[in-house]
């Protein structure tokens, strides 16, 4: 019930941040999806993956662009000679990372590049997956931070592309801040105050 509280006042706020044109049906169990302009500051490349989908591709430490399969995330920008990223393609890499907020560097967001997150470890229990169209931004050329925030807590995430490359940087996972536990266990005794007031006048 709390998550359930937590997951509409979140996703009433989250729709502010939401960028013009973003699909208006979330995936199941996502809460928001927020994109912004893609950071100048330090990154980092993702580094050894805890476990494989398929036998993919996998580049690390990553700066420029590598073509043919993969363009760098601050392609366009000044960083793009400067910022590390990690590239998959045909197939998968994932990670163990528990949280319900997922934040990361997406470079080319598109229909080839997949995200999945899981309940267990080394991907165990699909939880729910979306690809860059869910994004709702245009692909292409550059990158965006994004920031996925989830109902369901998870334990592990993998990156999935066919082609060309799915291009990442900065993944980072936190849980659910405590301020938002604290305001839906609020609403939650609000709530069962409320009921019970009504039952003694009744």
């Amino acid at each position: 019930m709390i998550l359930r509280a937590i997951k509409t006042l979140t996703q009433a706020a989250a729709g502010a941040f939401l960028m013009p044109g973003a699909a208006n049906a979330l995936p199941v169990n996502v809460v928001s999806i927020t994109t912004e302009a893609i950071p100048l500051g330090a990154s980092t490349a993702l580094g050894g993956p805890d476990f494989f989908i398929g036998s993919p591709v996998y580049s690390d430490g990553l700066v420029g662009n590598n073509l043919p399969n993969a363009r760098s995330p601050w392609e366009g920008t000044s960083g793009v000679s400067t910022q590390t990223y990690s590239a998959v393609s045909n197939g998968g890499v994932g990670f163990n990372l528990t949280g319900t907020i997922l934040s990361f560097v997406w470079g080319s967001p598109d229909s080839w590049n997949t995200l999945s997150f899981y309940t267990g470890i080394d991907g165990a229990g699909l939880l729910t997956s979306l690809t860059g169209s869910d994004l709702g931004v245009s692909g292409g050329v550059g990158g965006y931070l994004v920031t996925i925030v989830l109902d369901t807590a998870f334990q592990s995430v993998s990156l999935a592309s066919t082609n060309p490359a799915f291009e990442v940087a900065n993944l980072t996972a936190t849980p659910i801040p405590p301020a938002i536990l604290l305001f839906g266990s609020a609403l939650a005794g609000l709530g069962l105050l409320g009921r019970r007031s009504r039952r003694e006048t009744a």
